[in-house]
């Protein structure tokens, strides 16, 4: 399970704005069984534009390495 506000990385390619390990900042957890773990994440531009705001699953993001 992630947290509020943890920053994690795509695991694979979304679209083609957002790449496999394009980084972004999970906003919300949705937690509500017996509906999958699900977390909106917010992905920026390098000017700290909204790129995508998804709705991703455990299966698409990963921890970022420290």
């Amino acid at each position: 399970m992630f947290a509020l506000y943890e920053i994690v990385q795509l695991k694979k390619q979304i679209t083609k704005d957002l790449p496999m390990g394009a980084k972004g900042t999970i906003l919300i957890i949705y937690d509500e069984p017996p509906l999958p773990l699900a977390y909106e994440v917010e992905f920026l531009d390098d000017h700290g534009d909204t790129l995508a705001i998804l709705t991703l699953t455990e299966k698409d993001i990963k921890k970022i390495d420290s």
